[in-house]
């Protein structure tokens, strides 16, 4: 009866912990960390300038970065306890749309830069994948999705990078919002 009754305690403790629910965030296509009993935390939002790098005067084509400082995000997490990600889309938007993950492409004392395209000297797009770790994400209610991160990631910096920032788009004259963090 005791070892039942202890049971019966650890499976209430249990479920206690993990069934609190996440609350759905105020803001839909800006993903959130989630914290301490499950509270939605912002990650470092930072307004990232869109740089173009011209390489061998236009005959080696360009580079298109975000551009952000400082050098090393705020926001850390060790790498053997990294939290959860969630975000909130728009009714009937596939999350996969929203945003994607993006390891930082080169950095100083003084920025980080996240490559975003590169481009021939013709203006045909170079393959820039090794810079986007995939991300897949798990439904939790109506419009409302936890992301997993899919692809191995170590130390470093990181930015989720909204889709809609390029030609056409209301990305404030060549700047756009990302949300970056770093992982010691």
């Amino acid at each position: 009866m005791k070892k039942f009754l202890v049971l019966l305690i650890a499976l209430g403790i249990h479920f206690s912990i993990y069934s609190q629910e996440i609350p759905m965030p105020d803001f839909a296509k800006r993903p959130f960390i989630v914290g301490a009993e499950n509270a939605l935390v912002d990650f470092e939002r930072l307004v990232a300038v869109v740089d173009i790098k011209i390489k061998g005067m236009g005959y080696g084509g360009s580079e298109i970065f975000y551009t952000v400082t400082p050098a090393r995000s705020q926001v850390r997490f060790p790498l053997s306890n990294m939290p959860r990600f969630v975000i909130k889309t728009e009714p009937n938007q596939d999350p996969s749309e929203v945003v994607y993950l993006s390891k930082v492409f080169e950095s100083n004392s003084k920025r980080r830069r996240f490559l975003a395209t590169k481009m021939s000297m013709l203006g045909k797009s170079k393959e820039v994948d090794n810079q986007f770790i995939q991300i897949d994400f798990k439904k939790l209610g109506e419009n409302f999705y936890e992301i997993i991160i899919v692809d191995p990631i170590g130390n470093g910096e990181y930015a989720f990078i909204p889709f809609d920032t390029g030609v056409g788009s209301k990305n404030m004259m060549g700047k756009v919002f990302i949300n970056c963090f770093g992982i010691d």
